[in-house]
């Protein structure tokens, strides 16, 4: 991402690095250049050819070049395939064409190989997996042995049963039938439809903070997961993605709180007088004396040159450290701070007019404090500064877990719930055509495939196309209760 950098400013390239990647990627792993030629701008294979002289300038390589080189000299004979006998090639549907490729030069050669894979979750085609297309052309090649291996040991019944609803509308696949090998408990699937995201994201966090052990929240996007996540008052695990409370705004506002709770802390002191814009002589004035006197934030006089902003927080300080379970007064309260913030240039809203994280983390502490208290509220932000948070971890998986449904690939867990589950989050309405839409219903297939045991499928307003083609019972029951317990007979063949 560096040497791309450096290629942009040296150029002066239009885009931004996040919009340059994804074409130089995709021109690294084209072996085709007639594809390139087709697929990709004059811009942008000028740019490659620019970074690709850079790294040559530099003597290094990214991934996809020495891939290439790799599959070039195998092909040219200048370069041995490994010393083996045998080769198994997992996960075969995520692979691209160099490395289709290099697992060809080995085939060719005699050497024993198998490829394993499921053409139902190639959900990896921005970095060009070629899914079932992959398993045709080694069909053709290598005229294989195939052995289907259709006995799914994750999944109870039940939720095989609806997953494989889904998935049969695809036509791009394998024709196969999903059994389940789980004995027991043939499993619960429930479909939750909410009128409005605040609603549905308080029915989640309800059914979840009743027992929040083995729960995983998927979603198709992590902006989703943010407002889940602000949700929620219990720990919490981000699988390939950090936390809401981590994002600057979202912990500068816990630090405020926080401030409260601690104000002679002079760490924090620092902090939120430095978010507020106070100059940083002023910061070192403020904490020499705090330090020399041993009092507190409200307790010290200001330098005369302190910002009207501190000096409005300082009068307010005592006020805002006692306990309120009063609303109008913890209303009153959340008033002075959103002034205070827009004060500093904080924006409510984003450009899409959406309410922007500043104001959802204001809105979720709002909340605490309405439900128990300003001290509990003030305790629990306190807390979350202090790493209440779980670390993220992809081992453990106990407690509530938040992912993307990418994310979630290869992972299991006892209860899944997928939300925001409409119309216009699933499928994405970025994707263009049938192979779009395919992959994005093979992505809700891996999603509704985590669940063991329990599979949760919530949304708000309209429900996703794929819920309404493949289960309309569901969306026509839903309009009068809106929790459905499933039922085999909802699956619609």
């Amino acid at each position: 991402m560096a040497m791309v950098s450096r290629v942009q400013k040296h150029l002066n390239y239009h885009e931004s690095v996040n919009d340059i990647m994804p074409f130089i990627d995709g021109i690294g792993r084209e072996l085709n250049p007639d594809i390139i030629r087709i697929k990709y701008t004059r811009d942008q294979v000028a740019f490659y050819n620019e970074y690709m002289s850079f790294c040559k300038k530099d003597n290094v390589a990214d991934f996809n070049s020495l891939s290439k080189y790799v599959v070039g000299m195998l092909s040219a004979d200048k370069m041995r395939p490994l010393s083996i006998t045998h080769l198994i090639v997992d996960e075969v549907q995520d692979t691209d064409g160099i490395q289709f490729t290099w697992i060809s030069e080995h085939a060719k050669r005699g050497i024993n190989t198998t490829i394993v894979g499921d053409d139902d979750q190639t959900i990896y085609s921005f970095r060009d997996a070629g899914g079932v297309k992959i398993f045709r052309q080694f069909d053709k090649a290598y005229n294989p042995n195939v052995f289907h291996l259709t006995k799914c040991f994750r999944c109870a019944p039940l939720i095989l049963k609806f997953a494989d609803t889904v998935i049969r509308k695809n036509k791009a696949r394998y024709e196969k039938s999903l059994v389940s090998g789980r004995n027991g408990d043939k499993g619960k699937v429930t479909f939750i439809r909410s009128d409005k995201a605040d609603d549905q994201f308080d029915v989640i966090k309800e059914l979840v903070e009743k027992n929040p052990h083995d729960w995983a929240i998927l979603s198709r996007n992590n902006t989703t997961l943010d407002k889940m996540e602000s949700y929620l008052e219990v720990p919490v695990t981000r699988i390939g993605g950090k936390s809401f409370w981590e994002g600057l705004e979202p912990s500068n506002i816990l630090h405020l709180f926080s401030f409260f709770r601690q104000p002679g802390n002079i760490g924090l002191m620092k902090r939120v007088l430095s978010f507020l814009n106070e100059d940083e002589q002023v910061l070192d004035t403020v904490w020499k004396h705090m330090s020399s006197q041993k009092v507190t934030f409200q307790q010290t006089d200001l330098p005369p040159d302190a910002s009207v902003l501190t000096k409005t927080l300082h009068k307010h300080m005592a006020p805002m450290m006692t306990d309120t379970r009063v609303k109008e007064e913890i209303e009153n309260r959340f008033k002075k701070i959103r002034e205070w913030l827009e004060m500093a240039g904080y924006k409510m809203s984003n450009t899409k007019g959406e309410p922007s994280v500043t104001r959802i983390s204001l809105m979720s502490c709002y909340r605490w404090a309405m439900k128990d208290g300003w001290l509990k509220m003030l305790n629990i932000a306190a807390g979350m500064t202090m790493g209440n948070k779980k670390e993220s971890s992809e081992t453990e998986q106990s407690g509530i877990c938040l992912c993307t449904l990418h994310g979630s690939k290869g992972l299991e867990w006892k209860k899944v719930l997928i939300i925001n589950c409409n119309h216009d989050q699933i499928p994405s309405p970025k994707v263009i055509g049938d192979e779009g839409i395919e992959e994005e219903r093979r992505l809700f297939f891996v999603g509704m495939t985590r669940a063991e045991l329990e599979l949760y499928i919530t949304w708000h307003g309209k429900p996703s196309a794929f819920i309404t083609e493949s289960f309309p019972k569901v969306v026509e029951l839903s309009e009068e209760n809106p929790c459905i317990d499933g039922s085999e007979d909802m699956c619609l063949q």
